[in-house]
Order: C-alpha cells, then sequence, then structure tokens
C-alpha cells in the first residue's frame, strides 16, 4: 500500500517532496536467433525520427519499437492521456466527476543494453491521484507493425516477449 503521506507536502519548504508517481514496465526479449539483430527505437513525443533509447533520457516519449532482424517487430504507441475517477465501495465510477490527465512516459534500458531488457515508466503527476479512493485507466497499443496495427492483446500477435500492457490499474491511497 502506498502512503498517503509520502506525497504530501513537508512542512518546512516551498517545493513538493515529489512531482510524480510512476510504475513500471520491464520489457524483456527473452531469446532471438544466434546470427539476429536487435534494434530499438523510440520516437520523441516532440518529433522526429526513431533514436535509441539512449539518445532520448529524459524525454516524453510518444513510441518505441522492438524489431528482431527486419521482419519480427513489437510496437507500443503511447496516448499522452489516461481515465481517472473516484472509486465507491472498492468500485470504478465514471460519471462526470472522472477526468482525462497527462501522462508521461520514459523508456531506457534496464542495464545494459545486451540485456535486452527495457523499462517503460509511466509518470502522471502526483496531485492528480493523491486522493484517497482513485482509480485510473491507462491502455497503450501494442501491435506488430507489419499485420497493420492489429493489436497483440487480440491475440493475433507472434512475438516470443514477455509483455504486458497497462490496461487497468486501481491506485488507493490511505492515510
Amino acid at each position: 500500500m502506498l502512503s498517503k503521506t509520502l506525497l504530501t507536502k513537508k512542512n518546512g519548504g516551498t517545493a513538493k517532496p515529489f512531482q510524480y508517481i510512476g510504475f513500471r514496465q520491464v520489457v524483456i526479449l527473452t531469446a532471438a536467433p544466434a546470427a539476429a539483430t536487435v534494434t530499438v527505437m523510440v520516437t520523441k513525443k516532440s518529433g522526429g525520427a526513431g533514436v535509441d533509447p539512449d539518445q532520448a533520457k529524459e524525454e516524453d516519449i510518444a513510441s518505441f519499437k522492438l524489431c528482431v532482424g527486419t521482419t519480427r517487430c513489437l510496437q507500443y504507441v503511447f496516448p499522452s492521456k489516461y481515465n481517472t475517477g473516484l472509486l465507491e465501495a472498492g468500485n470504478p465510477v465514471v460519471d462526470a466527476n472522472s477526468e482525462t490527465k497527462d501522462i508521461k512516459i520514459k523508456v531506457s534500458w534496464n542495464g545494459a543494453k545486451t540485456g535486452m531488457s527495457l523499462n517503460v515508466d509511466y509518470l502522471m503527476a502526483v496531485a492528480d491521484v493523491q486522493a484517497n479512493d482513485r482509480w485510473f485507466v491507462y491502455d497503450p497499443d501494442v501491435f506488430d507493425p507489419a499485420l497493420s496495427g492489429v493489436s497483440t492483446t487480440t491475440g493475433v500477435g507472434y512475438v516470443a516477449l514477455s509483455v504486458c500492457a497497462i490496461a487497468m490499474s486501481i491506485v488507493r491511497l490511505y492515510e
């Protein structure tokens, strides 16, 4: 459980202790053919051509593409918004009090590049989720570009990766 007191401004200063709360997903390529080339390219939210994650440190990311060779790829596309609202008796309520908020996405290597492991960090403003009994939903698109954008979550995907897109998470903050 996450303590609400960790997210609350402390006495004796003007700066809040934390601006964002984050959730990390680790994407791991568990195996690749011995002669295969593995590439990862991220596209910055600000635009431009894809670059290695090392060239986009501290940048907001719009998408990333992981390829084994030139024909086996997995692409993540990150919407810039998530939905949030209140919980009543532990159940999400979707009503006029529900909101759409901004999310920041960061992608980095999890250790050395040779480990074929990436960190995907989902960051939300603490103030947006700081109240008790809140839910949020965020759903990036994950697909094989060769299948014309068909989501791997529909069962059509083939990529042998340890992938779990965030479909729904519930955040409960207690005193």
